[in-house]
């Protein structure tokens, strides 16, 4: 009888107290004891099931399973570490997955229907060194990125492509800095439709270098790795620690991109 009545007050506070006892329960008594804590143990799991808003029910079993959880495919895994730190400073925000494709060659290999199986929604995000017309008004995607963007808009995939030449070209200069420890005025403000890391380095400053870059774009050419970079890929998720979203991405696409994945992913937990 007294165990009823605490068990209406508290069971777990009840089951709490059996399981203190047994220590100084005699042996006989403690397989009853033993007993009385599995049976108010699951009366509590039921109780609380039972009291819990059918909406909070709804949820937890939306969030268990990752169909539910947004998709964000970026380019390369270098990307990733950057949206993340970005989104992660929008506000609260479902768990994302993320992944990458590995270039637009990698894409083009992509099955969307096999995306679709990880996720009922999802946002790929690429580069605008091969998806866009950088020397171009406005920089119009090139015929090969509006091909991907139909074929993945008929499985209903969203495909989103940078302004710039690839996501390091967001990157501000004191967050840059702070990373490798050099000043960086010389090469600030860095243009944006050229690879920023053949552009963050000590060969940019020769003249050769530089002709052999004009001729590069002229010819539509790639241009080999310069020998003196200032920068890597790796260093990206340190620069990302020091970038402030609504200050250093103000006006940019890559802002609004970062906005969109938080809406979606929002949007796909209530659906």
């Amino acid at each position: 009888m007294l165990s009823n009545t605490i068990g209406k007050i508290n069971r777990r506070e009840l089951v709490r107290v059996i399981r203190q006892q047994m220590n100084v329960t005699p042996a006989n008594w403690q397989r009853w004891q033993q007993s009385q804590v599995i049976e108010q143990e699951r009366t509590a799991i039921i109780e609380e099931g039972q009291q819990t808003p059918f909406d909070d029910v709804l949820k937890k079993l939306k969030g268990a399973t990752s169909l539910n959880r947004l998709l964000v495919m970026c380019e390369g895994p270098t990307d990733i570490p950057v949206f993340q730190e970005l989104v992660a400073q929008v506000g609260e925000v479902p768990e994302i997955m993320f992944d990458y494709v590995g270039g637009w060659s990698g894409l083009r290999q992509k099955d969307p229907n096999v995306l679709l199986l990880v996720s009922k929604a999802v946002i790929v995000i690429m580069d605008g060194d091969e998806g866009r017309k950088l020397s171009k008004r406005n920089r119009p995607l090139t015929d090969m990125a509006r091909e991907q963007q139909k074929r993945l808009a008929r499985c209903g995939i969203e495909l989103r492509v940078l302004q710039r030449y690839g996501i390091e070209n967001y990157f501000p200069r004191g967050a840059i800095e702070r990373v490798i420890g050099i000043d960086l005025s010389a090469f600030f403000p860095a243009p944006e439709d050229t690879p920023f890391i053949e552009h963050l380095s000590l060969d940019n400053k020769v003249p050769w270098y530089r002709f052999r870059q004009w001729v590069a774009q002229r010819l539509d050419l790639k241009m080999p790795p310069p020998q003196r970079p200032l920068y890597s890929k790796s260093q990206n998720q340190a620069v990302a620690k020091f970038m402030v979203l609504n200050a250093d991405l103000a006006g940019t696409d890559l802002r609004e991109i970062v906005n969109s994945i938080a809406r979606r992913a929002r949007d796909l937990l209530e659906e």
